[in-house]
């Protein structure tokens, strides 16, 4: 029988895997958590500053330039969730958590395999949108290490694992993915001991070395898994059959067994699981609706594009970044330029933040090779900028504003399938 509630204040009671995870954030925090603005000098001092300078200024500002989205919202709120969830789920003052990371029955008959699954997430959208930053920016207002100088069941100092966060390696197999956890884990805990035997192996199995990972991330009481750029487990189809108009997207898995390993990590229920990537590959992990189902318990979010300048999310996007202009008079930018600017980019984020960039730079050529030049930044400075893109960008760009879907299809990480649910 479950004790009753005594403390409303802290839903998580007394458990020592909560202490170090700092206080459960307000929604006015998390936008502060994923909003960057830098700095911008005083107008003064941009007038009397030469552009080789200025340059320098602006890049080091907009490049780090971020403000929060309803989307990063939700990734937040998700991430912050089924990480103190899943450790909720495992109180090392209980008995039956160490029954249940070696394994054997206690007297409450806790089976190995959960009634539920763990907490897992699914996060997609175009190269550029923001996804991995989103989870990162999230990640990070945790500690990624815990030190526990008393542990229940454990003699002496303990180190809490909270979060690992994992690019899912090109080549898409199980063994590559596993030294990326390795890697990872010795780089935070610096233990290098405990895989040591694991390097020494001449042909290790990927499935055995991440099984072991497994093991160790459990003992170490691992919050939340995330699995980023997922569409690396999987092989695209050629070009010529994906620009079928008439055949659907296919996509082949690298390495069977380590989408499996994925799986049973959720259904082990021990910690969470977050998952990101392009659309094609969150689309061929969806083909089934048993993994579609179970890796979206904790939510599923689509990171999109600015389509309108009329979203309240655009609005305040150019309204912060229209601040970051490094020349003498400030261009206006209204509603007429912040379209052009969305033609010229499809209203990906990654786009916009680079031709502010290069527009600036452009701007800046003119100031130092024209005569009597205009001190201001010009919608023409964005249009020759945009005109300096790779022409894959452009005509990606051009495919984006159209919805064509067989010149979408020439670019597989552009292409999808069709399911229809989440955040947008």
């Amino acid at each position: 029988m479950q004790s009753p509630q005594s403390n409303w204040s802290n839903p998580y009671g007394g458990n020592v895997l909560l202490r170090g995870l700092g206080a459960i954030p307000s929604t006015k925090e998390i936008s502060a958590a994923h909003t960057v603005l830098p700095d911008v000098p005083p107008r003064d001092a941009i007038k009397s500053m030469p552009p080789h300078l200025r340059r320098h200024f602006m890049e080091t500002a907009v490049r780090g330039f971020r403000v929060c989205t309803s989307t990063d919202m939700r990734v937040h709120t998700t991430l912050d969730l089924a990480i103190r969830q899943s450790l909720a789920d495992r109180d090392p003052a209980l008995p039956k958590t160490w029954s249940a990371l070696v394994g054997e029955s206690t007297e409450q008959k806790i089976p190995r395999r959960p009634l539920s699954n763990g907490p897992a997430s699914v996060s997609e959208g175009i190269s550029g949108t923001g996804k991995s930053v989103a989870h990162d920016l999230t990640l990070r207002c945790f500690p990624q290490l815990v030190s526990h100088e008393s542990f229940p069941g454990v003699d002496g100092e303990f180190q809490q694992l909270v979060w690992t966060s994992i690019e899912v390696p090109s080549e898409g197999t199980s063994l590559a993915f596993a030294k990326e956890l390795i890697h990872d884990y010795e780089r935070v805990t610096g233990d290098r001991e405990r895989f040591s035997r694991i390097r020494e192996l001449k042909k290790p199995s990927g499935i055995q070395v991440l099984d072991e990972w497994l093991q160790v991330a459990r003992s170490r009481f691992l919050g939340v898994l995330h699995v980023d750029e997922v569409q690396n487990l999987f092989k695209l189809a050629p070009l010529r059959t994906r620009t079928r108009s008439d055949d659907r997207q296919e996509l082949s898995i690298v390495e069977d067994k380590l989408l499996l390993w994925i799986q049973k990590v959720v259904n082990l229920g021990q910690l969470a699981v977050a998952v990101s990537g392009t659309h094609d590959g969150v689309s061929a992990l969806f083909s089934r609706f048993s993994t579609a189902q179970k890796l979206t318990t904790a939510g599923y979010h689509e990171f999109g594009t600015f389509r309108s300048v009329n979203d309240p999310m655009c609005k305040l996007f150019f309204k912060e970044l229209s601040k970051y202009q490094y020349f003498a008079e400030p261009m206006a930018i209204d509603a007429t330029v912040q379209d052009r600017l969305l033609e010229l980019t499809g209203g990906v984020l990654r786009l916009i933040i680079t031709l502010w960039r290069m527009s600036h730079r452009r701007a800046f050529e003119r100031l130092e090779l024209e005569e009597n030049p205009r001190d201001v930044l010009e919608l023409n400075d964005f249009e020759v900028a945009a005109q300096s893109a790779p022409q894959a960008v452009r005509h990606a760009v051009a495919a984006l504003r159209s919805g064509d879907t067989a010149a979408l299809a020439r670019y597989e990480d552009m292409a999808r399938t069709g399911h229809q649910w989440g955040d947008q």
